[in-house]
């Protein structure tokens, strides 16, 4: 674990911001043609083994970088920025769990196609809908439609349509 070597690679300097340290590492990150090579590699770097879920590797990769420029190079230890990292990432999934949006879907390989012939036709995703809106219910119009939206992979529009006009409070 060589924390020069991973801010050489991404372009930092190693007393650099948070912020701009984590802006470089997402430029990194989309000059990978996969979306959770370039996260894995940073991981690596930074002490840690490879996530399977691209979503997931990308939260924990910017949170242990984080935390490789806030202690700095000489205070850096992998466990303690890895706790710090596991709950940030248990945070985003309860706050933004629309983020995960078919993270899990992808991670399996199924298509789409195959999941729409699967499901019986008439009313399958008003269903859905119900249930996720009666599960947030304490959240607002938009914040029920994103997550309706992104468990059901439908739009936003479509999903507060059916929060404000289906459902209706």
């Amino acid at each position: 674990m060589d924390l020069n070597y991973a801010f050489n690679r991404i372009g930092i300097k190693p007393h650099t911001s948070v912020t701009r340290a984590i802006s470089a590492a997402g430029v990194f990150f989309s000059s990978f043609s996969h979306p959770g090579v370039g996260p894995n590699k940073m991981i690596t770097w930074l002490g840690g083994k490879p996530i399977g879920n691209p979503v997931e590797a990308d939260i924990i990769a910017k949170a242990l970088l984080e935390q490789a420029v806030l202690l700095g190079v000489e205070n850096y230890n992998f466990e303690a920025a890895m706790a710090v990292a596991q709950q940030k990432l248990a945070k985003i999934r309860i706050t933004m769990p629309y983020a995960f949006a078919g993270s899990e879907v992808n991670a399996v390989n199924v298509s789409k196609t195959a999941s729409k012939r699967a499901s019986p036709r008439g009313g399958d995703k008003k269903e859905r809908a119900r249930v996720v809106f009666d599960r947030e219910s304490g959240k607002s119009d938009g914040d029920i439609a994103r997550i309706i939206a992104a468990e059901l992979q439908i739009t936003y529009a479509n999903a507060y349509y059916y929060v404000s006009r289906v459902f209706k409070k």
